[in-house]
């Protein structure tokens, strides 16, 4: 209980969960932001571990496609575009953010999306924007030091052991479709402003997560 909070080094994946602009200008961050945070601390200092099977409906599967299939969308990505990409495993760690990017280049940081099924899948790039996915290329620039960054979405075959026999294989076997209409592609150019406000939000989860952790603490000595 003693011991010195150091701060939280955010997983680049999470970042954006804390970078939702606060109702008030008053407040240094989101409602959300604090709930998410608060739901880190109570697992912290409850000493609870939440498992996958705590999590609903097709999400788990979901989250293993993309780890599975992920060499199949470098492939597919190298196959439309005549790249050469292989997979990073070069895992870094600032002050702010910590992970490990899927493709860096030379000058680029490159994630991949591999969507669940043809429903899921973005067609076009006005489709795909997702805040929490900008925030972690924009970490990632950061954390790699590079100037420019896409997010690939791919659609790819699902694989059968991760299927139900109530799906619908239509829509989950989809590699006889053109491979250029099976990549959706989002660009992003590094941003010093954004990443001030990346760590100024950053400190500012750090100060709420002590916060509401001493509120935790209180709870237990107040009666002792």
């Amino acid at each position: 209980m003693g011991q010195k909070f150091e701060g939280l080094v955010w997983s680049c994946s999470k970042v954006g969960n804390i970078m939702a602009k606060p109702k008030y200008k008053s407040e240094l961050i989101s409602q959300s932001a604090k709930s998410y945070i608060e739901s880190i601390v109570n697992y912290n200092f409850y000493d609870i571990i939440k498992t996958s099977t705590e999590v609903v409906g097709n999400i788990i599967n979901q989250t293993q496609k993309g780890t599975d299939i992920e060499k199949k969308s470098i492939k597919l990505i190298n196959d439309v575009f005549g790249t050469k990409y292989k997979k990073n495993t070069k895992y870094l760690k600032n002050d702010y953010v910590k992970g490990v990017a899927d493709i860096v280049t030379k000058d680029l940081i490159i994630e991949i999306k591999t969507s669940w099924s043809f429903d899921s899948f973005p067609k076009i790039p006005e489709k795909a924007y997702n805040s929490l996915y900008e925030w972690q290329v924009r970490a990632y620039m950061m954390l790699y030091d590079k100037p420019n960054a896409k997010i690939f979405y791919c659609l790819i075959d699902t694989p059968d052991y991760l299927l139900k026999e109530s799906d619908d294989l239509q829509i989950h076997k989809v590699e006889h479709i053109n491979p250029l209409l099976r990549i959706t592609e989002l660009n992003y150019e590094r941003d010093d402003d954004k990443e001030k406000e990346l760590i100024s939000k950053k400190i500012a989860a750090d100060n709420y997560y002590i916060e509401y952790h001493n509120k935790l603490v209180y709870k237990q000595f107040k009666k002792q």
